[in-house]
């Protein structure tokens, strides 16, 4: 069947909005009556004044649709025509024969559903009678009664690639509709050249024809005209629209008309005014006789004569606007019946004409609405077909020919059917990929009804990129594209922009993503390309959840395809549960506006129909597909409704497995009883296994008595391992080699060596070209393989690329991995995780499996991140080995046991909700309002442990962000305050205003269960507290980082150290700007510490050497090393670089690097900053992504309007910072020094103040040490920490450091507990800042804060300083608060309130100043 099929386009059959569901019922629609040209009236009324004409045909009579061929066959017999003849086209027009089949061929593909039949149909004029004396002169003038349109037959047929249907009525309907199209089209163009009847009246007829068609058959008429009106591109008006256009025609010319009456007039009162002024005098002399004049009869009589003609010229213009009207003796003989006086009638007859006018207006704004809907309806059908001829031309090209033959290929083409029928019957899809084919068909038979579906396929069945194009395709194939709106998210942007990169190749879209005119786009952090036509949007999870805090519904989006769910993030979860919400309410919404599931017509042009009540738009249903390699598919089936499961076979080539066992045999390795991955008799390991075994051994008295005996031999060796995941009867068919190694190999250990020996085996045994992918832990094992390879003579010739692949390396370094070698040579990739799925390396065809990966995961308990070493799940090590065959057959080794594979690893990974920190997602719960977070996160697919949720809430209270609201002695008022927060969801009331009832199933409970929810939802609160977002978590919700560096944001800003505040949250939310390759790492330690070094004493400026003050001797060596051209560099940008020179601050240390480079590049140039990146081995990448990040935070502080409305100068630089502008990309308001926000910001002590603030209660306390030892640390629980050896404070003594106390970044625990990211605090700062309990203890002259930190400090001092502390919370809160309330910057100035006001700029000098002295006071 054609595509237009399924099109049931209501607008184009004219049906109203009121009567849209009633016209899929059937033919007994009414119709709204065809256009009344503007201006025609009856001659009823007085004369001159026009009445509008009522006509039968305005009341909505039922229209008895027809088919195209009783249509024709109608109108020939009208205009003397023969009866239409059809005949069947073998081929398609303008094809020859020898290319018949071909072009069938590419028909079919392009068509996707179409059928055999196509017929063509022949009209000729009337057969001259026999004795005529006309002929065929005669025949063909009785055919000019239809304004002359034939002379001789003439055939009508489609165009092939719209033609093919799947019966013959179909057929010859649409060749009759061609044939009426073209017919009326040319008697419309014969009457608009004078040749025939007028043209409206042609139009008319037109549009009678127009109506009586069914809807599929309107739809070809659409689509045709747009072509024909838009000379071939689609973007014609309609019928209706020419019909319109028409009417406005007529009415101007009225209107014209009746304006040069109107000037006729006045013309004639001009000329009758002099006249006029010569009767003055006696017209006065009358007035004056007739004010004396004692007779009433003669004043009453004027009077009766004025209120006559007055009454006429009411009558005249209300029978103007078709009113019945009553005035004179009758109205009185009315009035007097009624009972009214005649100021009651006045009211009476002011309120009747205030509601009138009030019904006209509503009926005009609703007319209004009616004609922008048919607008918007005729250009979204422009735009369908529009997008229809694209992607056919696309198709009939050779490069679009050749890239379908490509993605045919693909296994996911085989399911291309099942997931159009798939969404046609569901709301949610998820598509999977383990299983066989054969399952596919069962699962299609139960997709009816079902409101999601979920698709798998392995790795390089092209899932990524080639649903969203079947989808987007489908769409547009059955002309309704333009209402499809998809969205893809990636769980990392390089998979983003790279699936973005790919798709708009294969579309034949050569400007790339975003390029004018491209329907694929991308989104990710700090990057974006997209336009108004993107129609295919790859984002990441973290941008679309943004999204929802502004657009709780997605409007506008048709579909959502969620890649790589079987990862389990964080983010990737909350969107899932958030998307079952947002489905349940869009489509219970449209299930109540007629948008029914499976209702493939109302679902495709849903965005542009509208509903008939209020002029709204009919809800748009949304799709949900989620997309894995490898996942639990019956966890997500049920998680969203039962949705059924669709399965695509495995990968593009076959991939050969060799498991440990298998390549001990092949490479015939050894492993040395001294290896790090053997277990030695005596050691730990050996004791934990000796252990398992006496465990297992027990009942076995002669095993036993072996055990206890020890390792003596060889032959005990081997019938009682060290290894206590060794048995011997799997293993009794190898070697002796492989059962000895696996008898002595510690597992958990990656043999390093092992791994080298493989790599040369695979060097050697496989072919090239081709690609080598090893999986290794983590960075260190990366870095001594790399040192291992390296110092080969093997791979020293040339003739190997070693290439590692992590994120922590240069940009430059992970681009090199994707660059295909030379031929000769072969390229050897050592990677992470990073490339399982985030990133395809095209070229690989052997894969080396580690088996271990390292991830972080949050003790709950202890409130510390630990990153630890484990094994891969199974989906994991099935995605590692799918990256091998991606050009040919591949192998993949594995360096685990076949027994470990099948029985030890975990089917799928951990989640990540359930290992990481929640407290910027308790945050974004609270500020979408989903309520309570334990509520809502019990309601993700696999909730966290309710541990870590109660951390979370605690961090969030210490940092001042969350307040949980105790119970109180009155439950009401609590109860009430619940129910009042609950009440206030922003996503629950979109949903509610959106879908009405649909609220409550997108909540997760029936509408039944919503009172009884709601007051156990409040009993709850009562009981326990409610959690209620404090002004300062308002703010720290909208900035898109760790909620302490968004505290550093607002406490830099309030104490006047902006732009270094800026600079470190930009790096703590990218990464470190300092970058070097593995053999550089030393140098890069040097630098780093070079920065923090105590400052040298001045010396006399060198030729090309900066007079450096303030910095170190080493790195006053440096500065001068990159100087370019022989010049120094700026004075600020070295004055900048002596910002953390000791300051005993890794960040310091980050603000000092990049204020240099930021500096060097505004005062010298891109050159002049790029030599001093290099120099100090700082990422360029890194350091532009800080500097678009520190902007984007400087505006959202803005926005939330804690900082004021930037000035005129300001707004410029604004301006001139973004990127790609012609100006300087250096500049950015938010670095002026001489705004209030930045006042202190050279004042180190102040930044470490803003950072004491920010991270406590991270505060470590030294332990008593010796002056020439590195101390100990001990952290608020009273465990012992370390410093981590990457801080500069790392190798201080307990003499060097300036203060005993450090505030600290966050706590890992790897070999030990250490702490990351440092800064020394003064004991001022935490006095002022630190902590929410504040204990004066006067006997012992200390101060405790939150009930362990004691610092010690006169009783006196202390009582000042909690004074002075108090009125800095009370500005800082009033700062918050006013940012809250949305106040402006200068309302701020002048309240007094605020950065800017006069209370607060006191409080933060005098501040400034005490910690000043405190540093004076320590260095003396």
């Amino acid at each position: 069947m054609s595509s237009y099929t399924h099109r049931e386009t209501f607008w184009a059959a004219g049906v109203d909005d009121g009567n849209a569901a009633a016209a899929a019922a059937g033919p007994a629609t009414k119709q709204p009556a065809p256009f009344t040209p503007w201006g025609q009236y009856s001659s009823a009324g007085r004369q001159g004044k026009p009445k509008i004409k009522h006509s039968k045909q305005q009341q909505q009579r039922p229209v008895e649709y027809k088919t195209p061929k009783a249509l024709l066959q109608q109108h020939c017999q009208k205009v003397n025509l023969q009866p239409p003849r059809f005949e069947r086209i073998t081929q398609p027009a303008g094809v020859d024969a020898a290319a018949a089949a071909a072009g069938a061929a590419a028909a079919a593909a392009a068509a996707g559903q179409r059928g055999q039949y196509r017929y063509k149909v022949i009209l000729a004029p009337p057969a001259a009678p026999a004795g005529s004396k006309g002929g065929a002169g005669a025949a063909a003038g009785s055919s000019k009664r239809f304004s002359g349109v034939l002379t001789g037959p003439k055939t009508y047929q489609l165009f092939a690639d719209e033609d093919g249907w799947a019966s013959v009525q179909d057929a010859q309907n649409a060749a009759a509709a061609r044939a009426l199209f073209a017919l009326h089209k040319q008697a419309a163009a014969a009457a608009a050249s004078g040749k025939g009847s007028s043209s409206s009246s042609q139009l008319e007829q037109m549009q009678a024809v127009y109506q009586q068609l069914e809807r599929q058959w309107a739809g070809l008429w659409d689509a045709w005209w747009g072509l024909e009106v838009s000379g071939g591109q689609g973007s014609g008006a309609g019928v209706e629209e020419v019909l319109a256009a028409e009417q406005e025609q007529q009415r101007d010319e009225f209107l014209r008309s009746l304006l040069v009456e109107q000037q006729q007039q006045q013309q004639q009162q001009q000329q009758g005014a002099q006249a006029d002024a010569s009767a003055a005098l006696s017209r006065g002399q009358a007035d004056a006789a007739f004010a004396d004049d004692p007779n009433p009869a003669t004043a009453a009589a004027a009077a009766a004569a004025a209120d006559a003609e007055s009454e006429a010229e009411s009558d005249d213009a209300e029978s103007a606007e078709g009113e019945l009207v009553t005035h004179g003796e009758e109205a009185e003989e009315w009035l007097l019946a009624a009972g009214l006086d005649e100021e009651q009638a006045a009211a009476a007859d002011k309120a009747a004409a205030a509601a009138a006018a009030e019904q006209q207006a509503a009926q005009q704004q609703q007319q209004q609405q009616r004609q922008q809907q048919r607008q918007q309806q005729a250009a979204a059908a422009r735009r369908n077909e529009q997008l229809r001829r694209q992607l056919l031309d696309w198709r009939s090209s050779p490069e679009g020919a050749a890239m379908q033959a490509q993605r045919a290929k693909l296994p996911m083409a085989q399911l291309r059917g099942q997931i159009s029928d798939a969404l046609a019957g569901s709301d949610a899809v998820v598509i999977s990929g383990e299983t066989g084919s054969g399952k596919t068909t069962q699962i299609s038979d139960a997709l009816a009804g079902s409101d999601a579906v979920v698709i798998t396929g392995e790795t390089g069945s092209g899932k990524t990129t080639q649903v969203p194009q079947f989808l987007l395709e489908d769409a547009v194939l059955s002309g309704a594209g333009s209402s499809c709106s998809i969205i893809v998210t990636q769980p990392r942007r390089i998979a983003a922009i790279s699936v973005a990169d790919r798709v708009a190749v294969e579309r034949g879209e050569a400007g790339g993503p975003g390029a004018p005119g491209s329907s694929v786009g991308y989104h990710v952090r700090l990057d974006a390309a997209m336009n108004n036509n993107t129609q295919l949007l790859f984002c990441t999870t973290g941008i679309l959840l943004r999204r929802l805090a502004s657009d709780p519904l997605l409007s506008g989006v048709s579909h959502v395809l969620v890649d790589e769910v079987h990862e389990r993030s964080l983010q990737g979860d909350v969107l899932m549960a958030l998307l079952q919400r947002i489905a349940a309410a869009r489509n219970a919404a449209a299930d109540a506006a007629g948008n029914t599931l499976g209702n493939r017509s109302s679902s495709s042009s849903s965005s542009s129909s509208s509903s008939s009540q209020g002029g709204g738009q009919v809800p748009q249903r949304l799709k949900v597909v989620l997309m894995s390699a490898t996942l639990d598919a019956n966890i997500y089936s049920a998680y969203y409704w039962g949705c059924p499961v669709l399965s695509c076979a495995g990968r593009t080539f076959p991939v050969s497995v060799r498991y440990l066992e298998d390549c001990y045999a092949e490479t015939r390795y050894v492993l040395a009883p001294d290896a790090r991955a053997a277990i030695r008799a005596g050691s730990a390991a050996a004791a934990s296994a000796a252990a398992k075994r006496k465990a297992s051994a027990r009942g076995d008295a002669g095993r036993a008595a072996l055990l206890n005996a020890g390792w003596g031999d060889e032959e005990a060796l081997q019938t009682s391992a060290l290894n206590p995941n060794y048995d011997p009867e799997v293993y009794a068919e190898y070697p002796a080699n492989v059962r000895k190694n696996l008898a002595r190999l510690n597992e958990d250990v990656l043999d390093l060596d092992f791994v080298e020996e493989l790599i040369s085996w695979a060097d050697e045994q496989t072919p090239l070209p081709g690609a080598i992918l090893v999986f290794l832990p983590g960075m260190g094992e990366i870095s001594a393989l790399m040192e291992r390879l390296g110092s080969s003579s093997r791979y020293s010739r040339g003739r190997h690329w070693l290439l590692p692949l992590h994120s922590a390396i240069s940009a430059d370094q992970q681009r090199a991995a994707f660059k295909v070698p030379p031929a000769g040579t072969r390229k050897i990739v050592l990677a992470t995780n990073i490339a399982e799925t985030s990133v395809t390396l095209e070229d690989v065809v052997v894969v080396i499996d580690g088996g271990r990966h390292k991830e972080r995961r949050f003790d709950a308990h202890k409130r510390m991140s630990l990153l630890v070493e484990d094994w891969v799940s199974k989906a994991a090590a099935l995605q590692r080995r799918g990256r091998a065959g991606r050009v040919r057959a591949g192998s993949c080794f594995c360096c685990y046991t076949r027994q470990r594979f099948e029985h030890s690893m975990r089917q799928y990974a951990v989640p990540e909700v359930a290992r990481v920190p929640l407290e910027e997602l308790v945050l974004q719960i609270h500020l979408l309002g989903l309520g309570p977070a334990a509520s809502f996160l019990r309601c993700l697919i696999q909730p966290p442990p309710a541990k870590a949720v109660e951390a979370a809430l605690t961090a969030l209270q210490e940092v001042g962000a969350l307040a949980v609201l105790p119970a109180s002695a009155d439950s009401a008022s609590a109860a009430a305050a619940a129910a009042a927060a609950a009440n206030e969801s922003p996503s629950e009331l979109a949903m509610a205003s959106y879908a009405g009832p649909a609220a409550a199933a997108a909540r997760g409970w029936d509408d039944g269960d919503e009172e009884s929810h709601r007051a156990a939802a409040a009993a709850a609160a009562a009981a326990g507290g409610v959690e209620v977002l404090t002004p300062l978590g308002r703010l720290l919700a909208v900035l898109p980082m760790e909620p302490r560096l968004g505290k550093l944001l607002v406490m830099g800003a309030a104490l006047g150290c902006l732009a270094p505040a800026l600079t470190i949250a930009a790096a703590f939310s990218h990464k470190s700007p300092f970058s070097a390759p593995l053999e550089k790492q030393d140098e890069l330690e040097r630098i780093r510490r070079a920065f923090a070094a105590p400052a040298a004493a001045p010396t006399a400026a060198a030729a090309g050497t900066p007079a450096a003050s303030g910095v170190s001797a080493a790195l006053q060596g440096m500065l001068g090393d990159a100087a370019v051209g022989g010049k120094p560099l700026p004075p600020a940008a070295v004055a900048a670089a002596g910002l953390a020179a000791e300051q005993q601050s890794d960040h310091l240390l980050l603000v000092a690097a990049f204020e240099m480079w930021r500096l060097t590049g505004a005062a010298a140039g891109e050159r002049a900053a790029g030599a001093v990146a290099r120099r100090h081995m700082l990422s360029q990448q890194a350091l532009d992504a800080m500097l678009e990040l520190r902007r984007q935070f400087a505006s959202l502080l803005q926005e939330a309007h804690l900082l004021p409305q930037l000035t005129p100068q300001q707004q410029q630089q604004q301006q001139h910072g973004k990127p790609g502008s012609s100006s300087s990309k250096w500049s950015c308001w938010a670095d002026d020094a001489g705004h209030p926000a930045n006042r202190f910001a050279g004042k180190p002590e102040v930044v470490k103040a803003a950072l004491v603030a920010a991270l406590v209660p991270h505060v470590a306390v030294m332990v008593a040490a010796g002056a020439e030892s590195r101390p100990g640390w001990l952290d608020g629980r009273g465990q012992t920490v370390f410093m981590h050896p990457s801080s500069v404070l790392h190798e201080l003594t307990a003499g060097q450091l300036q203060q005993p106390h450090v505030v600290y970044q966050e706590k890992t625990k790897t070999t030990r507990v250490f702490l990351r990211e440092l800064s020394v605090a003064s004991p001022l700062a935490l006095l002022l800042l630190g902590g929410s309990a504040f204990t004066v203890q006067h006997e012992a002259g200390t101060v405790l804060l939150d009930g362990w930190l004691q610092i010690r400090v006169p009783a006196a001092t202390a009582v000042l300083i909690k004074r002075l502390r108090q009125a800095l919370e009370q500005v800082l809160a009033a700062t918050v608060a006013v940012s809250a309330s949305g106040g402006s910057g200068r309302q701020q100035q002048q309240q007094g309130h605020g950065l800017l006001g006069r209370e607060s700029m006191a409080v933060m000098g005098l501040v400034q100043q005490l910690l000043a002295a405190e540093v004076v006071e320590a260095g003396r």
